[in-house]
């Protein structure tokens, strides 16, 4: 048990480590709250920024999760197959669902890139976002 334990402590640091350090390049800001010299709507661009951002986030976690899965059907596959073939055919099946999630994930990021670079859009960080006239002040 304390095998099984170690392993998943592991996996589980490793991984939080890549998120962490996803989470830490895309250098999220929180300016939500429209400061004084914010120009006006500032705030809600700030907001949509943020969702954007998360969004972007989701994706890595996800596939993070994926190979998280399909490495536990494996331990699992390792301790638990001397206790009989179901055992064994319901971790094999698991991970093969956790290899069909993943292999589904990133081929979709391959045929959104593909796509992308076939009409010429590469990689747009954000999206433009329309600003409100405003006056110069005189004074």
């Amino acid at each position: 048990m304390k095998k099984l334990s170690l392993a998943v402590s592991l996996i589980g640091a490793s991984i939080f480590s890549g998120i962490a350090s996803v989470y830490a390049q895309t250098q999220v800001s929180i300016n939500v709250g429209g400061g004084g010299g914010d120009a006006p709507g500032q705030g809600l661009i700030n907001l949509v920024k943020l969702i954007q951002q998360l969004i972007g986030l989701a994706g890595p976690i996800l596939l993070s999760l994926g190979v998280l899965a399909f490495f536990f059907g494996l331990i699992m596959f390792i301790w638990k197959g001397s206790e009989g073939e179901d055992k064994r055919k319901g971790w094999l099946q698991f991970m093969g669902y956790a290899l069909i999630a993943i292999f589904a994930m990133v081929s979709v990021w391959g045929i959104v890139a593909f796509i992308g670079s076939t009409l010429g859009i590469n990689n747009i960080q954000s999206i433009p976002t329309p600003a409100l006239p405003t006056t110069p002040k005189v004074y």
